[in-house]
């Protein structure tokens, strides 16, 4: 382990000699001030915050991805170029933990740079919302609703794939669909049922259920939505709101209309809530027009419950950052292990755009992947067809346990980060993912020749 760590210390040296670190704390020192005192958002000192938090953040992660991707590559590929290398394999070290320490390295150089970072935001965030710059009410509104961490609960999800199936075999009965159609059917049908049951007619209603914890924290509960009408004109729609126990879903009534495009809040009675593990929640169109109310199946409503702190919550985002990071690293350090340094960082580039796209194609297909082929076409694009749904499955495949809600986006709206996904995230990211790329680049790298010049 001593020889890890010093050749982690010899990976900090060499970059602070490179000017990598005054570099990228230049970068962040002048990204961060900008962004906090030139973002407006919607005008409000609570948007401001938001915009604040949400762009300065993303910021400084995207300038840490990319530093780090660039020297993750050039920490071992470059060395053996320049036959640096020499001097540690000189050394009674082994090529798994020249592997290691390089990693070890960059790690707590980003570990550095993010609590400078999260340091930065946090001062100017206390700064900018000073009750004597913007007034008590306001600086108390932003840190009850943005400089918080409010628990989120989403609400139960329908069951829709026994009506699901039952309609596709009514089409099938009907000779609308064949027999072979109804597997490539379902998730289709699975969809267009939970957009239907996740939506509200005109003098109809849709009710939602939420599970609660048994102890619910001193502070405001809030419904938090976002609607849509589907139509091209944003005028609201008055709804009537009540809350209940499934039991007695009608305890008390709100009138508060859906702005269609815009999320809203709505607090709800406290007394609604004793004495209860589940929460009923109706939204009864009560619009004179004829039109629809859809609520997206995820992300459509939540609950926000009472939670912890900002700053514990600033340092849970800040940590999902540094995990992704290690990861980025390791793909580096690996492709360095192998290829020279402009052939590592596009090979490790070439595979995130991969992963990019694949996230894309996902979002605009809504799962089901790239459709190319019309059944009247050829054998070729047939094939091909084929072959691009194999290769999108297997990046689904093996993206899929890294993917989880924008922690960003959380933060900025007061909601919490839960610890279970930062331990979920460092065992996939860390645990999994850059643990197979550390067996791999450290066993390219024990079969590598980097003793002799070249």
């Amino acid at each position: 382990m001593r020889s890890v760590i010093a050749i982690a210390g010899i990976a900090l040296r060499a970059a602070v000699r490179s000017r990598m670190v005054l570099t990228l704390l230049l970068a962040l020192a002048t990204v961060v001030p900008a962004i906090a005192f030139t973002a407006r958002g919607d005008g409000t000192a609570m948007g401001q915050v938001q915009v604040l938090l949400t762009y300065s953040l993303g910021a400084c992660g995207m300038i840490l991805s990319l530093a780090t991707l660039w020297s993750a590559c050039a920490a071992v590929s470059l060395e053996i170029e320049n036959h640096q290398i020499h001097l540690l394999v000189a050394k009674p070290v082994s090529r798994w933990q020249i592997w290691l320490g390089k990693w070890v390295g960059l790690m707590t150089l980003n570990a550095l740079l993010l609590l400078l970072a999260g340091a930065a935001v946090a001062g100017i965030l206390h700064y900018k919302t000073r009750p004597i710059l913007i007034g008590a009410e306001e600086s108390a509104r932003i840190r009850e609703n943005v400089l918080n961490a409010r628990r989120e609960i989403a609400p139960q999800p329908f069951d829709v794939r026994g009506a699901a199936v039952a309609a596709l075999r009514r089409a099938v009965n009907e000779n609308r669909i064949s027999v072979q159609e109804v597997e490539a059917e379902l998730a289709n049908a699975i969809r267009i049922l939970n957009i239907t049951t996740n939506s509200a007619h005109r003098g109809a209603g849709t009710v939602w259920t939420f599970e609660l914890p048994a102890h619910i924290p001193s502070g405001p509960v809030v419904l938090e939505y976002m609607g849509d009408s589907g139509t091209v004109d944003r005028e609201e729609i008055p709804v009537l709101w009540s809350v209940g126990t499934p039991a007695n879903p009608r305890v008390r009534s709100i009138e508060q209309p859906v702005v269609p495009g815009a999320r809203r809040t709505l607090e709800l009675p406290r007394e609604a809530l004793a004495g209860t593990r589940a929460l009923s929640v109706e939204c009864f169109n009560a619009a004179s027009r004829d039109v629809t109310i859809f609520f997206k199946p995820e992300g459509g409503l939540r609950l926000l419950l009472p939670g912890g702190g900002f700053a514990s919550n600033l340092a849970r985002a800040l940590l999902l950052q540094w995990i992704s990071l290690g990861l980025l690293a390791a793909l580096g350090i690996s492709a360095g292990s192998v290829f020279s340094m402009p052939v590592a960082a596009l090979s490790a580039i070439s595979l995130i755009l991969a992963r990019q796209v694949t996230l894309f194609l996902n979002t605009v297909t809504e799962g089901g992947g790239p459709s190319i082929a019309e059944r009247d076409s050829g054998w070729f694009m047939h094939a091909f067809e084929t072959f691009s749904r194999a290769v999108y499955h297997v990046f689904t495949s093996l993206g899929r346990p890294l993917e989880s809600a924008s922690a960003l986006e959380r933060i900025s709206q007061g909601v919490q980060v839960p610890w279970s996904e930062v331990a979920r995230m460092a065992g996939v990211s860390i645990g999994v993912f850059a643990l197979i790329l550390f067996v791999v680049g450290a066993a390219l790298l024990s079969r590598r020749e980097v003793a002799l010049p070249e």
